[in-house]
């Protein structure tokens, strides 16, 4: 019997997986956690609408469809409500190559400067 490398992490954490992570010897960056908040930012601002991002994919279909077929949470139904800026900083959080991704100390810049 084989067991998950991930049977150890509750369902929720694993719905918040960068695709890097989703590795036999996964190496964790701070982008890691970019492409998470991404994904919370996500869940914020649809007031919990859509529920989690995932939340209906098995561990499987959650790893394929993550690390194999870019899948993310959809956007569209955001557009009407929030700035294209805002909605485009997210997806730049959720870029499969984790180097193309923002720092935080990036993101936060950039939400400051669409505070003010």
């Amino acid at each position: 019997m084989t067991t998950s490398p991930f049977s150890c992490v509750p369902h929720h954490t694993l719905l918040l997986l960068a695709p890097e992570f989703w590795s036999v010897n996964p190496s964790y960056t701070e982008k890691v956690d970019v492409y998470a908040c991404g994904l919370i930012f996500w869940e914020i601002m649809t007031w919990g609408t859509c529920g989690y991002p995932y939340q209906d994919y098995s561990e499987h279909e959650l790893y394929e469809a993550v690390k194999y077929h870019d899948a993310r949470p959809p956007i569209s139904q955001l557009t009407s409500i929030y700035p294209r800026n805002l909605l485009v900083l997210i997806m730049e959080m959720w870029e499969t190559n984790p180097s193309l991704r923002p720092s935080m100390n990036h993101v936060v810049e950039r939400l400051s400067t669409y505070l003010t």
